[in-house]
């Protein structure tokens, strides 16, 4: 897990910077593996995209568990309106799915765009999110950034 050694900033996020987006994971500081988490992801565009994104094991869990307490119709089914479903745990492989679904265009069918959130970069694809699929930055590798933006926290807080 990427950790920044910075407790109490009051900026949850881990963030993941690649060309083609921002990743921002909300993450207990404490968590060693990640299985469920929220995340909002920053297009060059300037839009915001929120996503859930859970493990198959997670889904698993959390169905047997809503069997056991009664919950959602005795675990009967399990969803989310901007879910994203991944195979392992880590923000490594979730980071690698939002990597996909940014380059192939699919980040505008599976997350939810954050109203108020977009920030004001619309120049680099003329306000498009679909535009980022086909830009030369979908090829690159991602920069893990080891610690939280400070940045991006206030402006989230400040709207």
């Amino acid at each position: 897990m990427l950790r920044d050694g910075v407790h109490g900033t009051g900026d949850p996020y881990t963030t993941v910077t690649e060309p083609a987006f921002v990743a921002r994971f909300l993450l207990d500081p404490d968590t060693d593996t990640v299985a469920n988490v929220d995340a909002l992801v920053d297009l060059p565009n300037g839009s915001t995209w929120a996503l859930t994104i859970f493990t198959v094991d997670e889904v698993g869990r959390l169905l047997a568990r809503w069997k056991e307490t009664g919950e959602v119709a005795n675990g009967s089914y399990f969803w989310a309106a901007d879910q994203l479903i991944v195979p392992e745990p880590g923000v490594s492989a979730m980071a690698a799915a939002i990597r996909e679904l940014v380059c192939n265009g699919d980040i505008t069918s599976v997350g939810v765009r954050c109203e108020g959130q977009d920030r004001d970069t619309s120049a680099a694809t003329g306000g498009d999110p679909s535009a980022v699929a086909s830009s030369p930055i979908c090829g690159r590798r991602a920069h893990l950034v080891p610690r939280r933006s400070v940045a991006v926290a206030r402006r989230v807080a400040t709207g």
